[in-house]
């Protein structure tokens, strides 16, 4: 137990200098590893939440509603369980964030649906 542990610190403390350093991917995998080791480390949630968050931004393709997803239910695990404070204030404010941008994409695709129906609907 004790080597997951100082394994999974070695991963947070690598995984946030890699995010630093702008390796999204990488610091991403470093970030989920140490989570997977120790589920329970609050910092180590924060961070890969983070990492999450930037990942999403970061993309400049279409928006990965996967990512959304991953990034939402990451930080509401911090928001409502054992971090401090501050972190879940940060918390707090990137689900209502990033919820605002899943309703407005969502209020677009049933738009995009209606108006594809509509015009289905005229071609016959």
């Amino acid at each position: 137990m004790a080597g997951r542990l100082s394994e999974a610190s070695e991963l947070r403390f690598q995984g946030e200098q890699t995010m630093v350093d702008g390796k999204l991917e990488e610091a991403t995998r470093q970030l989920a590893k140490a989570v997977q080791l120790d589920p329970g480390d609050a910092y180590g949630h924060v961070l890969y939440a983070r990492v999450l968050t930037k990942s999403f931004y970061a993309n400049k393709g279409p928006v990965d509603e996967d990512l959304l997803k991953r990034c939402i239910s990451e930080w509401k695990l911090i928001w409502h369980h054992d971090a401090d404070a501050g972190e879940q204030s940060e918390a707090k404010w990137q689900v209502w964030r990033l919820y605002r941008l899943s309703r407005a994409l969502d209020k677009r695709k049933r738009q995009e649906s209606k108006a594809l129906l509509a015009e289905q609907k005229g071609k016959r």
